[in-house]
């Protein structure tokens, strides 16, 4: 970069330079005709030039330096992860072994469970193999106690017909729920059989008058007073959910004074 002030000072420049930017008016000096700038401006951006090169320079060395320190950071985070994931796969082995070890014996924990709940095969079933015991030790654990009269489908539905029955629950209604816990038709047909023959039968008709009367008393209403829409809707509502039969529901409207 030639020094422009220090030529003026050695009277290198006749004319000197100045001006309008742009026009020559000092003679180039011998030997800088190549890179002699011709005025003062052209001086300055050739000035600016240079250290906005020098700039991008030290920029760029930076982010190369960055970069690498980026690359190595995450090389070490790679490793790190991969230390972890092994010590985490580790813990978990060691976690399931003393799950393992605290476990009840499979007849125990079905044993422990009936002590405290009544169910069917089928819910115990789905517990046990929840617990993940295997799928064999559970189903000869529930052979085990179908022949030792632990687990009996047709008790159990019996007593859950009563429980039904007790609540104004239709038998439609309780057949269902005992459908979802895995009993099936043969036993809650036999456990029906045997409720009927303790209790005289099945008196759904009083079970829904019971209900209704529920309503009635909600609404501070009788049977002998005119009843509103809103209440022998109401009234329907409540039978229909308790799984009456619609030709039972229609029937104990009917006995009631509309409105």
């Amino acid at each position: 970069m030639i020094d422009l002030d220090e030529l003026y000072k050695q009277g290198k420049l006749k004319d000197g330079l100045g001006g309008k930017p742009g026009k020559r008016r000092g003679r180039v000096p011998k030997g800088f005709e190549k890179d002699w700038p011709i005025t003062r401006r052209e001086a300055d951006d050739e000035r600016e030039d240079a250290e906005h090169h020098k700039h991008h320079h030290d920029h760029d060395e930076h982010r190369e330096h960055h970069d690498c320190h980026d690359h190595h950071d995450h090389h070490e985070h790679d490793h790190h992860d991969h230390h972890d994931h092994d010590h985490d796969r580790h813990d978990g082995h060691h976690k399931k072994k003393e799950k393992e070890k605290k476990r009840l014996p499979v007849d125990e924990a079905a044993v422990r469970k009936l002590a405290r709940k009544s169910m069917s095969a089928e819910e115990l079933r789905q517990f046990l193999l929840k617990k993940e015991y295997a799928k064999e030790e559970v189903e000869r654990e529930i052979e085990e106690l179908r022949s030792r009269r632990y687990l009996d489908d047709r008790k159990f539905a019996w007593e859950y017909l009563q429980y039904a029955f007790s609540q104004n629950r239709s038998k439609r209604r309780a057949f269902a729920e005992l459908r979802k816990k895995g009993v099936s038709e043969e036993d809650m047909q036999g456990a029906f059989m045997d409720y009927e023959d303790l209790e005289g039968g099945l008196q759904e008709k009083k079970m829904a008058r019971d209900e209704a009367d529920k309503v009635l008393r909600m609404a501070d209403l009788s049977w002998d007073d005119p009843i509103p829409e809103k209440i022998r809707g109401r009234i329907a509502r409540r039978l229909s959910a308790r799984g009456f039969s619609s030709s039972l529901i229609w029937d104990l409207l009917e006995e009631l004074r509309r409105g």
